[in-house]
């Protein structure tokens, strides 16, 4: 019943971040909010970095990872193709 309620809770969470996402992009730019975003994530989850044990994932499955991530970035998103 734990997991349930910390699904629910987590739940939650995010549909309220996502009204404040929406709130605040009326008044900012969409990709200085979003890099803004991505950097405080990257900073707040680097410490978990020091939990993680050894990659128990095999190489096909990092590839799929990989080639998926890669095949979803829009293409002017980062600017080399226009």
């Amino acid at each position: 019943m734990t997991w349930f309620a910390f699904a629910l809770l987590a739940a939650l969470f995010l549909g309220v971040a996502s009204l404040f996402e929406k709130r605040i992009l009326l008044q900012e730019h969409s990709l200085e909010f979003s890099a803004v975003f991505s950097l405080l994530v990257a900073v707040c989850s680097l410490p978990f970095l020091f939990f993680v044990g050894p990659i128990t994932m095999s190489a096909q499955a990092l590839a799929a990872i990989g080639v998926a991530s890669f095949f979803s970035i829009r293409p002017n998103a980062l600017g080399i193709w226009k």
